[in-house]
This record gives C-alpha cells, sequence and structure tokens, in this order.
C-alpha cells in the first residue's frame, strides 16, 4: 500500500502542484482542461487501431516504433492545431482590447495561456499512460517485467509519465514563443524531444535498459523546463493575468 501511495505522488504530485498554481489565474484551468480533453481524444483515436491489432505486436519491435511514431504523429499534428486556435484567440483578444482602448496581451500573459495548454498536454499523458493503472497497483502487490527486473513495473510508468508530462508542460510554452517569434530553435526543437524520448522508451524492453532509460527522459523533459524558465525572466513585461479572489 505505501509503495502504492509514493507511485500515486511521483507520477500525479507534480502535476498536481503546476495545476494548483495554475489554479490561482481565471480562465487557465478551463484552458487546460480542454486541451486536455482535445488531445484525450486524439490518443484514443490514434491508439484503437494499434490496440485492435495488439496480439500481433508481441515481439515485433517494427510494429512498436510505428505505433510509437503514429502517437508521436498525432499529438503533434495536435499540438500544431491547438496553437493555430490559440493564436487566433490572442487575435480577438487584442482587436476587442484596442477597441476598448486597451493595450494588447503582454508576453507573460501569453506565456500563461501557453504553460495552460502545456498542462493540459501533461495531464493527459498523466491519464492515459499512469491512473489507469492505480486502482491495480493499490491491489497489495507488484510485479516485475523480464527486461527490468531492477524497479517494478508501476514505479517504472510513474517515472515515465512524470517525466513526458513535465516535458509536454513546458514545451508548449517553447512552442509557443518559436511559432510568435519565429524562432526555428524553439518552434522544432519540442516536436523533436517528444520523438526522441518516446522511441527511447522503447529502450525499456531491452535487459536493463530502464536504468539509462529514465535518467534519459528526465534529462530531456528538463531542457524545455529550463528554455521556458528563460523565456519568462528575459520576458520584458511582468504584467501578470489577475488572481482570482
Amino acid at each position: 500500500m505505501e509503495a502504492a501511495v509514493g507511485n500515486a505522488l511521483l507520477g500525479a504530485g507534480p502535476m498536481v502542484t503546476v495545476g494548483m498554481c495554475l489554479g490561482k489565474k481565471p480562465v487557465l484551468p478551463l484552458v487546460a482542461m480542454a486541451t486536455c480533453f482535445v488531445h484525450l481524444t486524439a490518443l484514443v483515436v490514434a491508439a484503437t487501431p494499434w490496440k485492435l491489432t495488439q496480439g500481433s505486436l508481441d515481439g515485433r519491435n517494427e510494429l512498436l516504433v510505428g505505433m510509437l511514431l503514429t502517437v508521436v504523429a498525432v499529438q503533434e499534428s495536435t499540438r500544431w492545431g491547438i496553437q493555430r486556435a490559440k493564436d487566433r484567440a490572442e487575435e480577438w483578444l487584442d482587436e476587442i482590447s484596442k477597441n476598448k482602448g486597451l493595450g494588447p496581451l503582454q508576453e507573460t500573459q501569453r506565456l500563461h495561456i501557453a504553460l495552460a495548454i502545456g498542462y493540459g498536454h501533461g495531464i493527459t499523458t498523466t491519464l492515459f499512460f499512469f491512473l489507469g493503472l492505480l486502482p491495480v497497483s493499490f491491489s497489495g502487490g507488484t510485479f516485475y517485467v523480464e527486461s527490468c527486473p531492477q524497479i517494478d513495473f508501476f514505479t517504472l510508468a510513474a517515472c515515465c509519465s512524470l517525466a513526458f508530462a513535465l516535458n509536454h508542460t513546458f514545451s508548449s510554452a517553447v512552442y509557443a514563443n518559436g511559432c510568435r517569434k519565429n524562432n526555428l530553435l524553439h518552434k522544432y526543437l519540442p516536436p523533436a524531444m517528444h520523438l526522441t524520448m518516446a522511441l527511447l522508451t522503447a529502450g525499456n524492453l531491452l535487459r536493463g535498459g530502464c536504468l539509462a532509460v529514465l535518467p534519459l527522459l528526465f534529462l530531456f523533459a528538463l531542457v524545455p523546463s529550463l528554455l521556458a524558465w528563460k523565456i519568462y525572466w528575459t520576458s520584458n513585461e511582468w504584467t501578470a493575468l489577475p488572481e482570482t479572489e
């Protein structure tokens, strides 16, 4: 039971903390929930054909790689679509502000919205790949996979889920900044990092591969986190979205 609680806190605790911070700003929780719904729908659509052929995936690594590529492609296409919708919404808000004699959205406000979008994407990963395992993990036992006898399966799933959730949360801010300022590095780095991390998870199938995969996943997740904070701290405008009363 203690191990299950620890895995739950490990896999979902940091994202709950980020959500509590975003919850202090109006509208952002709604943005996150809407993004989560869109990404969940996209993941279900992407995973359905592979679920139907689940039996044929056993021992066929090329099909596993194909599944990973499909899921990443669908998620990145969804990211692009949400970014287009975000740009149009911000243009609409800027137009309203202009008509009322107010200034346009400031950079920190745009970053907050991008973080909320990324948080919705990250929560999708937690819901889809980890929280579904929690009822089983509370059954009073655990199990290990043959390829990774050093770490139990639930802890491995919690760590992988957390790494992807953190990557998606902060890479959204990097991606939005790249699209807005036509920064090619910021625009193409998040999809590249997502693809690399997804393919790295296939290393868990190798004997002892999880011992190398987990540190690398968190190392890759750290990159967009640092870039997002750099973008935020170097912003010239510091007026944040007002907090709810």
